[in-house]
């Protein structure tokens, strides 16, 4: 019970400080054929650790998180997989939530985005 508690409370974190229904656009997130589509590796989604990284960051604290929480970091495999569909639909807001303007950082391509949900929709493979 305790698991579940938890849970949803860090589901309401990202919801509340990643975006979230903020009036927005809805994510509308493609579908992606897991069997046809080349998967990419979390290695190969460099933009994770040259955008996301810099405010979800395990080493990062305080201000340089700019709000991100702290449970919810992308600089690992192990810590970006529970999040990685989260990080797919804040993406695919319109506009999107990621990464947000005071980070100065470059928007995630259309490319970057695609790769990420091919990669959270089918295993998020190492």
């Amino acid at each position: 019970m305790k698991t579940g508690f938890l849970l949803i409370l860090a589901t309401l974190g990202v919801t509340m400080a990643c975006g979230g229904d903020d009036g927005e656009g809805e994510a509308e997130v493609p579908e992606v054929d897991c069997a046809t589509v080349t998967v990419p590796r979390y290695a190969e989604l460099t933009f994770l650790q040259d955008s996301c990284a810099h405010c979800h960051g395990a080493d990062k604290e305080g201000p340089a998180r700019q709000e991100a929480p702290v449970s919810i970091n992308f600089d690992t495999i192990e810590a970006a997989k529970p999040f990685a569909k989260e990080a797919v639909e804040e993406l695919y807001e319109d506009p999107p939530a990621m990464p947000p303007a005071s980070a100065n950082l470059p928007a995630v391509t259309e490319a970057q985005r695609s790769a990420l949900n091919a990669w959270a929709q089918c295993g998020t493979p190492e």
